[in-house]
C-alpha cells in the first residue's frame, strides 16, 4: 500500500512538473536556442558568407566618391546596392537563433552593427533625395562609429566577430 501511494505521488510530481514545463521535464517547443559560441559561430559563418559581397560594395561607393567628376546618379546607385546588401545580412542576422540568455558584450556589439545598418540607410535616403550635406554629416558619423578600434571594432574584437 506505501509503494502505491509512493508512486502516485512521484506521478503526481512529475505531472505537475511536465505542465510547468520545468527542468527536464520541458518539452515545449524552445529548441531555438544555443549556446553563446555557438551563436558567435553562427555570426562569423553568415558574415563571411556575405564579407566580400558587402566589400566589393563598399570599394565601388569609394571609387564612385572619390572621382573628380562624382556623378551622383553612380553614387545613388552604389550606396542602394550597399544599403540592399548590408540590410539582406542584417536579415539573416537577425534570424539567427540566439543563446537563451544574450550577454552584454554580443548586444553591445549588436546595438552598434545596427546603428551602422541604419547609417548606410539613412545615407542612400540622403542620397535618393538630393541632401548630399546631409549625407557627409551621416557619412562621418558612421566614419567615426566604424573607423579601426572605434566602438564597433572594439565591440566586435571582445566577442571575437569579423563582420563587414
Amino acid at each position: 500500500m506505501m509503494v502505491l501511494t509512493l508512486v502516485g505521488t512521484v506521478a503526481t510530481v512529475v505531472s505537475v512538473l511536465i505542465a510547468m514545463g520545468v527542468g527536464p521535464f520541458d518539452f515545449s517547443d524552445k529548441g531555438t536556442a544555443v549556446s553563446r559560441a555557438s551563436y558567435l559561430q553562427d555570426i562569423n559563418r553568415t558574415c563571411a558568407e556575405s564579407y566580400d559581397n558587402i566589400a566589393d560594395k563598399l570599394n565601388d561607393v569609394d571609387v564612385a566618391a572619390s572621382t573628380e567628376t562624382t556623378d551622383v546618379a553612380a553614387l545613388q546607385q552604389r550606396f542602394r546596392a550597399l544599403d540592399l546588401s548590408l540590410g539582406a545580412l542584417m536579415d539573416k542576422l537577425d534570424g539567427l537563433p540566439r543563446p537563451g540568455r544574450v550577454d552584454a558584450d554580443v548586444t553591445a556589439w549588436w546595438d552598434l552593427y545596427k546603428r551602422q545598418a541604419g547609417y548606410v540607410a539613412t545615407m542612400t535616403e540622403q542620397f535618393n533625395n538630393g541632401d548630399a550635406e546631409g549625407a557627409s554629416t551621416t557619412v562621418e558619423e558612421n566614419t567615426e562609429l566604424t573607423r579601426a578600434n572605434g566602438p564597433l571594432d572594439l565591440a566586435a574584437k571582445a566577442i571575437g566577430v569579423k563582420c563587414p
